[in-house]
């Protein structure tokens, strides 16, 4: 089983976990086919540092994968990166480890990042670097890219997050060379590379803005979604048209629902306001079988006002049999129901109109105004 860097908490927040001192704790481990699976645990007082990262067997000192694999061996071994060392002390038995680390500082890595003015970073922050594989060259290629002023946090997340000198490069050659570290840092939390820039160009969104490239990643724009679209006769839709389709959950079936219902000419808007206002195959279905034909506003409308389908049914069974959706609508608008027409039966108006009934909401006469007058 394939596990990537994860962490329990993000980012420099969860540094804290480690004391001011020494970095030390405990870890676990699996042998795998040919890496070792390491998690990491700190804590110190509440806070708590949990982290996993899987090494190929060569990359740590002092063990074989023989001895990893065999009943009950306590090993001593070493992940040793430009930051600094990890040091792990405990048992093996048949692949299974566990045991405590500590981690040592490298004072020429700690002096290079100084020279090159990252100045008095902390034994954790050196850790998190060393855990994320940060090197001097790293730093000295995104300085030739134009990043040479990342302020300390900014170096942590740029190692967090995997900002690295070919992806900055592989950007800037894509047409994105003036993207500042909050862009960068964004655009690898949500997946956006040169592929993916590549990829929506050629779906005709030409050169989209990072905002554009971030909102097609957060929402789920891919490639197939835009052709599945564009099957069903949206094409050259806009980038805020497919975000907003992905958002408001308008994919190609339900579509072809309302399609079927006979909504064949339903531009992006009405269907995005189907979407909104939940204006479903069954809502439309129901009413037609009350005796309805609403259009796309007529069914747009109902929804925003409430005329649901038990609304119809109710003002049915009052002798109102014939209405179509603007009587409904201006209905639910004034709050004429069955309660209010029967309450102005009981008062003796038994053959009022629709439009009665609106006006007589619309001026304040129900039923306890007519006692008043009649009470006089």
């Amino acid at each position: 089983m394939k596990r990537k860097i994860a962490w329990a908490l993000v980012g420099v927040a969860l540094m804290p976990a480690w004391a001011l001192g020494e970095v030390r704790g405990t870890w676990f481990a699996e042998l795998e086919v040919d890496e070792v699976w390491i998690e990491m645990r700190s804590r110190s007082g509440r806070r708590s540092f949990q982290t996993s990262i899987e090494v190929p067997i060569e990359k740590l000192e002092g063990v074989e994968r023989q001895v990893l694999a065999a009943r009950k061996q306590e090993v001593q071994f070493a992940l040793v990166r430009e930051p600094g060392r990890f040091h792990f002390e405990g048992e093996f038995d048949d692949g299974i480890g566990s045991g405590s680390f500590r981690f040592e500082v490298d004072p020429s890595f700690k002096a290079g990042l100084e020279k090159r003015g990252h100045r008095s970073l902390r034994e954790r922050e050196l850790a998190v670097l060393a855990l994320h594989d940060m090197t001097l060259v790293w730093v000295d290629r995104l300085a030739e890219l134009g990043y040479d002023d990342l302020t300390r946090d900014e170096l942590m997340a740029v190692a967090i997050h995997e900002v690295t000198p070919d992806f900055v490069r592989e950007m800037q050659e894509a047409g994105y060379s003036n993207l500042d570290v909050d862009e960068l840092l964004s655009m690898r939390i949500h997946g956006v590379d040169a592929e993916f820039v590549q990829e929506m160009e050629g779906l005709g969104f030409g050169r989209s803005t990072v905002d554009e490239l971030l909102s097609f990643r957060i929402h789920g724009v891919s490639r197939e979604f835009v052709e599945e679209m564009g099957a069903l006769g949206f094409a050259d839709l806009r980038a805020e048209d497919v975000v907003s389709m992905r958002i408001h959950g308008l994919h190609p079936q339900f579509v072809s629902e309302m399609r079927a219902l006979g909504f064949d000419d339903a531009s992006v808007d009405e269907l995005l306001s189907f979407r909104i206002h939940g204006v479903t195959a069954r809502f439309v279905q129901e009413m037609r079988e009350l005796g309805l034909r609403p259009a796309a506003d007529d069914c747009i409308s109902m929804r925003i006002h409430g005329v649901r389908p038990r609304f119809v049914e109710e003002m049915a069974a009052l002798g109102y049999t014939h209405l179509d959706a603007d009587d409904l609508v201006a209905m639910a608008i004034h709050d004429v129901d069955a309660d209010f027409v029967e309450e102005l039966r009981e008062m003796g108006y038994e053959e009022l109109s629709v439009d009665d009934l609106v006006e007589l909401r619309i001026h304040g006469v129900d039923s306890r105004y007519i006692r008043r007058l009649r009470g006089k």
